[in-house]
């Protein structure tokens, strides 16, 4: 019996997905890892959409699997040398390693955009799942800043940045550290314009 995998497709995000994309931003799993944790007011997350609708330096796309919402993907400083990524899966009975999947996305994503050179993140000290995701991927880290405190514990800051013309040279090398299953699933990716 042939193994029946999940469509992945990103589309813009949309008047259609606010709602979704506020209770996902308001949700104590997705807050955890933020930097700023507190929770977003409907007149806030309004203000943001309408803000992020006419930012053509910014782009936020929601991961559609087998057309359910499940996830954003956003970047920002879109058009210069050093875009700036971020992710988190809003939903928690998805496919298994669909949060890799977002990783992959956002360096294919990031190796269309024009003039990109490098794809950074930044992430808190804290945030294991997406420091090991990061070092599965071999980004490199350039830099460890000074973070805050969170529930009584110090952490940091750290700046992770990905040559784009080093994916093009790891990708296979990188890829093949992934399951079967998932490998199967990077070529199913998809960005689309409109629904």
């Amino acid at each position: 019996m042939t193994q029946r995998y999940p469509s992945n497709h990103f589309f813009p995000l949309s008047e259609k997905d606010i709602e979704q994309v506020l209770a996902w931003r308001n949700s104590s799993r997705i807050m955890a890892n933020m930097h700023q944790n507190k929770t977003i007011t409907w007149d806030e997350h309004l203000n943001w959409f309408s803000n992020l609708k006419t930012d053509t330096e910014r782009e936020f796309w929601v991961l559609h699997q087998n057309e359910r919402p499940i996830g954003i993907l956003n970047f920002s400083d879109v058009g210069k040398p050093r875009v700036e990524w971020g992710c988190y899966l809003g939903e928690t009975n998805v496919w298994p390693g669909s949060g890799i999947l977002l990783e992959v996305a956002a360096l294919e994503r990031a190796t269309r955009l024009k003039n990109a050179i490098s794809l950074s993140a930044e992430v808190l000290s804290f945030n294991k799942s997406a420091i090991g995701m990061h070092r599965l991927f071999e980004y490199p880290l350039i830099e460890t800043l000074t973070g805050g405190v969170r529930e009584g514990e110090h952490y940091q800051k750290l700046c992770f940045e990905y040559p784009l013309l080093q994916w093009n040279q790891k990708k296979a090398k990188v890829l093949s550290k992934l399951p079967k299953s998932l490998r199967n699933l990077v070529d199913k990716i998809e960005f689309r314009e409109g629904i």
